[in-house]
């Protein structure tokens, strides 16, 4: 497995003329220290959901249920 790993890195960085890992770098994470941001940067995630639906004239109770059972949601 780690020769195939290796072979398929190898490859992959030869086609994109990259160097490194596969995923290096696609991933990260950053401080949010303001309160603010911080506040903003929540409802933006756990209200996600709602946006993707497309269930913007439903009534609220309704996209409560649809948030509550939303897949990704637990």
């Amino acid at each position: 497995m780690q020769s195939f790993l290796t072979s398929f890195t190898v490859s992959i960085n030869r086609l994109r003329r990259t160097s490194g890992h596969v995923f290096q770098g696609r991933f990260k994470s950053q401080l949010v220290e303001d309160e603010l941001y911080r506040s903003k940067l929540s409802r933006y995630i756990h209200l996600n959901p709602m946006r993707i639906s497309g269930i913007k004239n439903v009534e609220l109770s309704e996209k409560k249920k649809y948030l509550h059972d939303y897949e990704w949601y637990r």
